[in-house]
């Protein structure tokens, strides 16, 4: 990370974290002046734990990732020690360790055994713990970064270019076929970390994959041939839904 690079940090913490302070101070060495949005947020049940990525009180995410966390690690609302580079054990990551994460790569780890799973280009939020075998097959099957997304991304868009093409029952199905493939890739995207556009997005895609279905089946189109601007309201919606959100919360999770 370069010092003009805006980076956005998050401290979570339980209520009366005794090492709160600690980190805030060591944090504000660290980063000496560069830019960065903190966003503060009070862990106060397992639940939310799970959500956000608590490992442990605090726990510092360096756009969505957590440097110090063990891959996959479990959720905890206990207090959490680092150990230092002298080999102490203290309740915050040296200032040093700290310099260290804000400048490496956001794929570098820095506790035992690697990090939490990172968030998409630092806009996505970083998935909750996988501690169940179903969300550890979603997150190796749903591409969440990188060329892999990239393509899915293709695929959809080429399907809504191909319906342009076809004959209304055709065209209908596999506007139908995208929408199921868009709004299924946002339901999953969201119940694994909560992205505030997907939960209008997953929503309101799935249910005109059910509407358009049901004109193939018809035959024909009953908002005459609207279909794709209904695909893309619905993502105007999701984005202004977010924008709003980040607005008034400081996260893009819900």
């Amino acid at each position: 990370m370069t010092v003009e690079e805006n980076v956005e940090l998050t401290v979570l913490t339980v209520p009366d974290c005794p090492h709160r302070d600690l980190l805030e101070q060591r944090l504000e060495q660290a980063l000496a002046g560069r830019q960065a949005t903190i966003v503060r947020r009070e862990i106060r049940d397992a639940d939310d734990a799970r959500r956000y990525g608590l490992r442990g009180s605090p726990t510092l995410l360096i756009d969505g990732t957590d440097p110090f966390a063990a891959d996959g690690g479990p959720a905890a609302l206990a207090c959490r020690l680092y150990r230092s580079p002298d080999g102490r054990v203290e309740g915050a990551p040296s200032v040093q360790q700290l310099r260290a994460a804000l400048d490496a790569p956001r794929d570098a780890c820095f506790g035992p055994a690697g990090c939490a799973p990172r968030s998409l280009w630092g806009w996505s939020p970083p998935p909750s713990v996988a501690d169940t075998r179903l969300k550890r097959a979603a997150d190796r099957l749903l591409p969440r970064t990188g060329w892999p997304l990239l393509v899915y991304y293709a695929v959809v868009i080429a399907l809504l270019n191909l319906a342009a093409h076809l004959p209304i029952r055709g065209a209908l199905a596999v506007d139908a076929v995208a929408a199921l493939a868009a709004g299924g890739w946002c339901a999953v995207n969201f119940w694994r970390c909560q992205h505030a556009h997907c939960l209008v997005t997953g929503a309101g895609w799935l249910a005109l994959t059910l509407f358009v279905a049901s004109e193939a089946a018809l035959g024909r189109s009953l908002i005459g041939g609207d279909e794709q601007i209904v695909f893309l309201a619905i993502l105007g919606l999701a984005l202004i839904f977010e924008a709003g959100w980040y607005a008034v919360h400081r996260t893009n999770t819900v």
